[in-house]
């Protein structure tokens, strides 16, 4: 055995001495790999000693193995990283030897030896207690050695630590040694170094005092108390169906919605419902990641009054957390802005750590922090059930005190951005969807007051504030419905509409078949009914009829609060309908059967009138009742057609004879037939598709496309005949040919079926050889390896790129390596610019000898660049860098299209841009291209473009809009970007002619859009350059076939280096 290294003469001391003024961190979060050559130590320097006797106990010992063969360096760090050191994933000896419940700080390093093997020299700390010397062997895979302490513990673990880092080789690292600066020195010195001078065995007596004192126990006990702060909550057994219908589809069905990426607020006074309708949200959230994620544990969420309280756990996706009951306008803005990003994981800072939330995960807040403006006192008196709106300045007053005093509106926008808002104030419901744009909030009006549940569920969860926490029966379908209707809602389908169950035992039958034997009086009827809906219990049985024949019936005005809304409930709830009214003229009058009040009626409105004599009190039966034969009554199809439709469609219509009532925010249609009038009342929400539409119906509608539609449009604006007898582009070349018209030379069918026989060979005299086609190619190569391809490949990769397919689609089509697109990409890009440099030098804007020519000049900014300190040099308050071009083109002969780069002025960060071209970057290129040629100049209206220039005439255009004022008021003017302008010639000659830069403009956005900008391509980089050069190429030779093209630049190009 040849251990590398060689035999030192170090000592302990050596370490501590090279170590002074340095730090020992804690364990590292993850371990940290080196991989160097062996350094200046070796195995004989390191200070080791064996075991002692059998009851030695410590915490360090080294284990020492040789002629260990060379390892898979990238799968031990792989299992390392993870925290995995058993036998099974990763080999021996680097794995423990024994796999024990005993956790170990191990790092190890490999020095190599001169017979191809390698030593493995491990360090292994356990920090919680100290291990018997049994224990130590059965880990070891050799013999065990422990550190040679010198009664300085730190100094000691410091000087061993600095020993292994210079022993080089593979090092796998759980410590770190920095160096002190000096004001951590002097504050070092200030707080003295009593733990450096402890012995190792001093420190261990101080920590068994802490344990014999029980104050372990206590500070455990103290962190779990700590560490576990908010707890989820789990049985809270409301759903989306104990939701007013309202509530669901004005405020929550938007939040449902976007749960997946937006926050939900909801803001109001005390006693509307805000916790448990944030609760209900929260728990829909949980049941749906959990059927997403395959969870089978309960729904949970979390509930806090500050960010303080969630630190105890990391969020989760499946578990919501709820901020409730808090003060936010005492919490840091950041935090809120944190908390509402739900499409990010976000932390925020609290006392002892950090409150951790995962993206994705649901997040409410609740507060009470609202004001009670001027504009929402004026919206208490609108009717219920209509939608007024409020500025978003005057939302953003009535949110107010949600945010910390003197936030600035861009952190406001932040947090509405992220989060949509319910704000409950009085009997008016606000909701503003989640955007950064200031828009207008919708308000609804509730009638006498906005709550979140329904009256039953209200009812319930007053009772679970009274810890009552049982689950009612229909809990589980609640459930299965609110699953359809989420999903419904994520998937952009219709949510189903939930159904109503009624109870009617008299009532219907009453309403079909008249008035049933009189069991009990009308005052015993309605105090049953009572009792039954307080107590749950039956009522007793009342006096038979003939008792009370001699008593005048007793009416009873039934609770409003009972019954108020009971047909607006959801799927699952019980409506009793079996409620006997007082007794009123009919003719004059509805009943309400609900609350037991009489609507009033207008006279000239009549109903059926009951089947006996008018004057008699009502019968106790109807006549078909003394039949002893039993008849079919046809209304008994029309009783069961009636239940149909409202568990349907939440509302019945009778045509036969009805009316429409609005009271409080509900719709009441009072219908009669044949002998009793019942009263329906639904949300008007749920409603507005049954209202007759404002205009007359056509049942002729307008034609959307045809001769008839070309026929009925009108034009924007009528143009005149001298408008339309001056054309834009007087000089056209040549007309547009489509693409789907146009063929080029080459197809890829053709490219690919071609053969390999066809091999240049060379004409020098004495040569004679052979080479192949690609020799010397700018685009193709004859290379081997993964960037090797076929020619046949390459030309269809070309022809493709040709056409601006995407690298990646030719990559998906071809199979060609990414890196030999990018390659051919390239030398596509700095020929191209090459070519164009070269043949922008001939170009003239030309015609007939007395013609003048139309040109049009404009500027265009590509990207910026902000530059580092070290770059700027003297202008530090100015370091954004603009790429900017300014571009020549005459009309009708796009291969005019001269560019050039300017250099414009550097500005501040966050302007938007570097300003019109400069006359020190115009005026050059005006001299060199427009002057003395007979041009007639159309720009937009920057100043530099007005200097004169011999041979010029100039016009241009306002491409801004402007603020004039008309008739006494201030009005917008549109911009112009077309105007016929008219000019006088040097030689006498009037012409008219339109002046704009739509031509130029195009030539912008042909450019742009073939611009791709990365970390490479950026401001004053070569390939950004090179890609404007390139679509300058393709916007001279947009009409012809590129393949020709381009045939005729690498044949310009190949002239520079062959001769033919």
């Amino acid at each position: 055995m040849d251990c590398a290294g060689r035999d030192g003469n170090a000592s302990l001391n050596t370490g501590i001495e090279a170590t002074q003024g340095m730090h020992l961190s804690k364990p590292l979060p993850f371990p940290t790999f080196t991989d160097q050559a062996p350094g200046g130590m070796s195995v004989a320097d390191l200070p080791l000693q064996e075991l002692s006797g059998a009851n030695t106990t410590l915490k360090h010992f080294v284990d020492i193995i040789h002629d260990v063969a060379p390892p898979n360096k990238s799968d031990i760090e792989s299992a390392v990283t993870k925290g995995n050191w058993s036998p099974k994933d990763i080999p021996a000896p680097f794995c423990h030897k024994t796999d024990m419940e005993i956790k170990l700080i191990t790092q190890f390093v490999v020095l190599p030896q001169q017979n191809d093997k390698v030593t493995v020299i491990k360090h292994m700390y356990c920090h919680e207690f100290k291990l018997n010397k049994s224990t130590v062997e059965s880990l070891c895979h050799s013999e065990p050695q422990t550190l040679r302490w010198h009664g300085q513990a730190m100094n000691c673990r410091k000087a061993w630590q600095w020993f292994l880092e210079q022993l080089g080789g593979w090092q796998c690292r759980q410590y770190a040694l920095t160096h002190v600066l000096p004001h951590q020195k002097a504050a070092a010195d200030a707080g003295g170094s009593f733990m450096s001078n402890l012995t190792e065995e001093d420190v261990d007596k101080g920590f068994q005092f802490i344990a014999d004192e029980a104050l372990v126990d206590k500070s455990l006990r103290a962190i779990q108390t700590d560490g576990v702060l908010a707890l989820p909550v789990e049985d809270f057994f409301f759903t989306l169906a104990d939701v007013d219908l309202d509530v669901l589809d004005f405020a929550v069905r938007p939040i449902i919605k976007t749960m997946k990426t937006v926050a939900a607020g909801i803001l109001g006074g005390p006693g509307s419902g805000k916790t448990p309708l944030a609760r209900i949200i929260a728990l829909c959230a949980s049941r749906y990641w959990k059927r997403e994620l395959g969870i089978s544990s309960p729904a949970s969420f979390r509930e806090a009054s500050e960010f303080d309280f969630f630190r105890g756990q990391p969020g989760r996706k499946d578990r919501p957390d709820v901020h409730d009951d808090g003060r936010l306008a005492e919490e840091p803005i950041r935090k809120m802005k944190g908390f509402t990003d739900v499409g990010c994981t976000m932390m925020t800072k609290e006392r002892w750590g950090a409150a951790k939330f995962v993206q994705g995960q649901m997040r409410v807040f609740v507060c009470n922090d609202y004001v009670f403006t001027e504009a929402l006192k004026q919206l208490q008196d609108h009717r219920s059930g209509s939608i007024s709106y409020l500025t978003h300045e005057e939302f953003l007053d009535v949110i107010a005190p949600m945010f910390p005093k003197d936030t600035e509106d861009p952190h406001k926008m932040a947090v509405l951005k992220r989060s949509n808002i319910l704000v409950s104030a009085g009997n008016c419901l606000l909701f503003r969807r989640f955007t950064q744009e200031e828009i207008t909030v919708p308000c609804l009006s509730m009638g006498a007051s906005a709550e979140f549940l329904k009256p039953s569920s209200g009812d319930r969860y007053q009772q679970y504030r009274d810890t009552n926490v049982s689950m009612h029966p229909n809990f589980q379908r609640d459930v299965q419905w609110e699953a359809d209707y989420v999903d419904a809602i994520l998937n952009g389908k219709t949510p189903p509409r939930p159904g109503i169950t009624i109870i009617n035992s008299n009532a219907i039958r009453q309403l079909f078949h008249g008035d049933t034997p009189a069991s009990k009086s009308s005052f015993a009827a309605a105090a049953s009914h009572q009792q039954l809906s307080r107590s749950g219990t039956p009522p007793p049985k009342a006096p038979s009829a003939a008792t009370s024949s001699n008593e005048p019936p007793a009416h009873i005005k039934q609770e409003p609060i009972a019954f108020n809304r009971k047909l607006s409930s959801l799927s699952g709830t019980i409506i009793d309908l079996d409620s006997p009214p007082p007794k009123v003229s009919r003719r004059n009058s509805a009943i309400d059967v609900h609350s037991g009040e009489i609507l009033a009626e207008p006279a000239h409105t009549h109903f059926a009138e009951p089947v006996g004599p008018p004057s008699e009190a009502p019968s106790q039966g109807s006549p078909m009742d003394v039949m002893e034969e039993e008849l079919h009554d046809p209304m008994d199809d029309l009783e069961k057609l009636l239940e149909e439709d409202m568990d349907r469609h939440f509302s019945v219509i009778l045509l036969m004879s009805h009316r429409v009532l609005c009271r409080g925010n509900l719709l009441w249609m009072a219908c009669h037939l044949k002998r009793s009038i019942v009263c329906i009342h639904v949300p008007l929400i749920f409603l507005s598709f049954t209202m007759p539409p404002k205009e007359k119906f056509n049942p002729f509608p307008p034609p959307k496309k045809g001769v008839r539609r070309m026929i009925a449009k009108r034009p924007a604006a009528m143009k005149s005949a001298i408008w339309n007898k001056i054309p834009y582009v007087k000089d056209n070349n040549g007309g547009h040919v489509r693409l789907e018209k146009a063929k080029w030379r080459r197809t890829i069918q053709e490219l690919l079926s071609a053969s390999n026989e066809n091999c240049g060979r060379c004409n020098k005299k004495g040569c004679q050889r052979y080479f192949l086609p690609q020799h010397l190619h700018p685009f193709f190569t004859a290379t081997n390896g993964p960037e090797g391809h076929s020619l046949q490949m390459q030309a269809a990769a070309l022809l493709l790129r040709l056409l601006n397919v995407p690298l990646s689609s030719i990559h998906l089509l071809t199979h060609i390596n990414h890196k030999a697109l990018e390659r051919l990409n390239r030398n596509i890009l700095l020929m191209r610019k090459g070519y164009v440099q070269k043949a922008e030098k001939e170009i003239k804007f030309e015609g007939c000898p007395r013609a003048w020519k139309e040109v049009e000049a404009d500027e265009a900014t590509f990207d910026k660049k902000t530059l580092s300190p070290q770059e700027l040099g003297v202008n530090h308050d100015k370091p954004v860098l603009w790429e900017q071009w300014g571009a020549i083109v005459q009309r009708g002969a796009p291969e005019t299209l001269v560019l050039t780069k300017l250099n414009p002025a550097m500005t501040v960060p966050r302007a938007p841009g570097p300003g019109a071209i400069r006359k020190v970057d115009w005026k050059p290129l005006a001299l060199k291209h427009i002057a003395n040629r007979n041009v007639i100049l159309h720009t937009d209206s920057a100043r530099s473009y007005k200097m004169k220039l011999p041979g010029v005439v100039h016009d241009a255009v306002v491409h801004k809009k402007k603020r004039v004022k008309k008739n006494g008021k201030w009005v917008w003017l549109k911009p112009t970007f077309v105007r016929i302008s008219k000019h006088k010639l040097p030689d006498g000659r009037r012409i008219s002619c339109k002046a704009g830069t739509q031509i130029v403009d195009r030539a912008w956005k042909f450019i742009k859009a073939r611009l791709t900008r990365n970390q490479y391509v950026k401001a004053s980089s070569l390939l950004l350059a090179a890609q404007i050069r390139s679509a300058q190429w393709e916007y001279w030779n947009r009409q012809r076939d590129l393949w020709l093209c381009t045939g005729h630049v690498v044949a310009s190009y190949m002239e520079g280096i062959v001769r033919r």
